[in-house]
């Protein structure tokens, strides 16, 4: 058969994997690893993926997006998916299987929506405690009024090195990003594993009194880091150990001092990756406008 392109739409429990990206020369797990094994026991032959967003050991996804070019036709792309299945660990579960042009890149997206979940309570259950940042023993709830005003900073267009880790030369000479979105919600995610972290120890609790916070953000893309250090930061704010202006402090500091050092920020701090999901990948206008109706209506 002649190669074809296909766009594959992939959701993954970070937990047991040190990252997306392969790392060649180590038996380090990966996602990006099993899956290029689970395409080689397809087709006795090396496959390389592209992926979209390369997610941090321990970070998860519902809708990472990778693409590669495989000898295999596009009307048996069904046959192709149940295949990969079968071939994966449970924790990987390629969603979507669809033949594209070749003028098609994963890694060209509009934007990325990106969720963060805490947990006030003391522990977490068992059964969501690899998808949740659980608090712990703070003495106060966090004050999400706090940490609304605080997220107001940060949307816009601004140059969130201070928020980041430059790891490579295209970073350094591009930390502006355009930060659409910056929400912060208490709710109860439906029973869904697709949906988002779901407690069914707490499936009676009213949404007003439950214990999970979500933050999401819409980004056009996200330095290294970046969307946890927003959510650490944030946290320091809910908890009064910042001002909600903090923000605004760090974004001002780094317009006058664009050279200075991105990990020793006294305001910066990081949250754990077990709370982090890579939700959705945007790659139209069109999309992008749709996600955020519904986010204003909601």
């Amino acid at each position: 058969y002649p190669a074809q392109r296909f766009k594959i739409i992939v959701a993954y429990d970070g937990t047991d994997f040190k990252g997306w990206q392969r790392q060649s020369g180590t038996k380090l797990s990966t996602v990006q690893g099993e899956i290029e094994k689970a395409f080689f026991a397809v087709l006795r032959r090396n496959i390389t993926i592209s992926g979209c967003s390369r997610t941090d050991t321990g970070v998860h996804a519902r809708g990472q997006v990778f693409t590669c070019d495989i000898p295999w036709p596009s009307n048996r792309s069904s046959d192709l998916l149940r295949a990969l299945r079968d071939r994966l660990p449970p924790s990987i579960l390629p969603r979507s299987l669809t033949p594209v042009h070749f003028n098609f890149s994963s890694k060209q997206s509009v934007a990325k929506l990106y969720k963060y979940y805490i947990n006030e309570g003391l522990r977490s259950s068992p059964f969501s405690t690899r998808y949740v940042y659980t608090m712990g023993k703070h003495k106060n709830r966090l004050n999400l009024d706090k940490m609304r005003k605080a997220a107001s900073y940060l949307e816009g267009i601004h140059n969130f090195s201070r928020f980041g880790v430059l790891e490579n030369e295209i970073e350094k000479r591009s930390p502006i990003k355009h930060l659409y979105s910056l929400r912060v919600d208490r709710e109860r995610a439906p029973p869904s594993s697709l949906s988002g972290p779901w407690d069914p120890l707490d499936a009676k609790t009213a949404n007003s009194e439950a214990p999970q916070i979500v933050v999401s953000c819409i980004c056009d893309a996200f330095l290294w880091k970046m969307m946890r250090r927003i959510v650490g930061t944030m946290l320091q704010v809910g908890l009064g150990r910042l001002k909600p202006n903090a923000t605004l402090e760090i974004l001002e500091e780094e317009s006058r001092c664009p050279k200075g050092s991105l990990w020793d920020h006294p305001l910066v701090f990081t949250a754990p990756p077990q709370g982090l999901f890579l939700d959705t990948i945007f790659y139209s206008e069109k999309e992008l406008k749709s996600a955020m109706r519904r986010r204003r209506d909601k």
